[in-house]
């Protein structure tokens, strides 16, 4: 009841301010309606509404404005922040692989994007696959935080590639401590190691940092999974993971755990037309035989988030959390799994042929995927995408057409095909001033 009250009296303390003001109820600035409840000893929080008004919120927007800063871009990266900010990487310049291609980055907070900034450059020398990683994952969600608030921002790495050719390929890592504002400079890492190829690394349940790589030389294309025990400051490197009877086979594998020290990789294939996938059950210290799975996959990157369900939502029983899949689809009839993968599910090589860009989820490891959301199917390029769990769903970013990052956020209603009424850019934060015209005007739709 405690929430309804609250709600009902800021609703009076809108309209009457409203009326002082001679404003539409959605021209009072939030700051002004906090400020006369602070001043009444009500604090508005909104928070508890979110589960049941999640289904009717989703974000779907282009992070910056196309040909303004690049002709081009690609190879998107996603962390959020403990305070809801969101902040993407990518590489942006004439065209990938020429030298003005450089790594750019944005932080979208309260609801707006940053102008986008070149975070890190090399003169003369094309940059490549920058992925973000921030270990401390865990303070996004309350059930599993262990860290006070006044403890500051966590620590965010930037991991990136500079070489002329993807052959020539040298690894750095920046680290910044003030949610991607600034950044350190540069440090190589240790001599054999690439560190994360193109998707996050993750870290395990004991603590164990793993990131999926994978080389590229003229003969050879396949994965490794690079350990580290203690933060980042050495690195050890698993046995190559190769596909049998396809030298050019796999790379940019994606990581989950689905329970402590069983660790699974996907990776993205060429000429075999589906996802490859080995198992570990050792933290990643050694792994399966790499063997396909039933998913298609057509050269183009894939991604998957391990997805932290909410009381009420399906799968959050039991040991398994579900996964979600984003990928290129168009050659498989039936369902196709995700694991937060999302990717485009045909088998069809090509850049033409990087759409659908969907979104799978499964509730059994992988084994199945009865869901799916699709982002994009319209002819186009849609590509490289990440994705990263949120607390009532996932976020997602992608290529879209190599003209601009498109970001995308979505609930697990959404995800399941439940969220049948989707309102654009209601608003993904609890001070936003839309989500008080939604309790206004949908009071018998928003009560618990």
């Amino acid at each position: 009841m405690g929430i309804c009250a609250q709600t009902g009296f800021a609703a009076g303390t809108t309209a009457s301010l409203a009326v002082q003001s001679q404003q539409a109820l959605d021209e009072v600035p939030i700051e002004r309606i906090q400020e006369q409840l602070r001043a009444c000893c009500v604090r508005l929080d909104l928070a508890p509404y979110t589960n049941y008004l999640r289904s009717r919120r989703s974000v779907d927007e282009a992070i910056f404005e196309q040909d303004k800063y690049f002709p081009e871009c690609h190879a998107t990266t996603l962390v959020q922040l403990p305070n809801g900010d969101v902040v993407c990487a990518w590489f942006g310049g004439s065209r990938e692989g020429n030298d003005d291609v450089n790594i750019w980055l944005s932080i979208r907070h309260e609801e707006k994007w940053s102008e986008p900034r070149m975070v890190a450059h090399v003169p003369d020398v094309p940059m490549w696959n920058p992925v973000l990683f921030m270990p401390d994952a865990s303070r996004l969600f309350a059930e599993n935080n262990t860290v006070s608030e006044t403890d500051g921002p966590p620590k965010l790495l930037l991991f990136y590639r500079v070489g002329k050719k993807i052959t020539e390929w040298e690894s750095f890592v920046m680290e910044s401590v003030d949610g991607g504002h600034n950044w350190s400079e540069p440090q190589p890492l240790p001599e054999g190691c690439l560190g994360p190829i193109k998707n996050k690394p993750i870290a395990l349940s004991d603590g164990t940092w793993l990131a999926g790589s994978s080389v590229e030389t003229e003969t050879e294309w396949y994965c490794q999974i690079e350990r580290s025990e203690d933060q980042g400051k050495t690195w050890t490197i698993a046995p190559p993971l190769k596909l049998e009877g396809h030298p050019k086979g796999i790379i940019q594998p994606t990581l989950w755990e689905s329970k402590p020290g069983h660790v699974h990789a996907l990776m993205r294939s060429r000429g075999v037309g589906q996802i490859c996938r080995s198992d570990s059950t050792d933290s990643g210290r050694t792994w399966s035989k790499v063997y396909l799975t039933d998913l298609p996959n057509n050269n183009s990157g894939i991604d998957v988030a391990k997805l932290v369900p909410s009381p009420g939502d399906a799968g959050y029983e039991g040991n398994i959390a579900p996964i979600t899949l984003i990928y290129n689809p168009t050659s498989y009839d039936g369902e196709i799994a995700p694991i937060a993968l999302i990717y485009n599910p045909t088998s069809e090589e090509g850049l033409a042929k990087r759409t659908p860009l969907v979104i799978d989820t499964s509730y059994d490891n992988g084994k199945t995927w009865p869901h799916r959301l699709v982002l994009e199917d319209i002819p186009g390029e849609y590509s490289y995408p990440a994705i990263i769990p949120t607390a009532d769903g996932v976020a997602v970013a992608y290529t879209f057409d190599r003209k601009h990052i498109q970001f995308a956020r979505y609930s697990m209603e959404h995800l399941n095909g439940e969220g049948d009424t989707v309102f654009s850019n209601l608003g993904d934060h609890a001070s936003y001033p839309e989500w008080v015209e939604l309790l206004l005007n949908n009071p018998t739709e928003s009560n618990p």
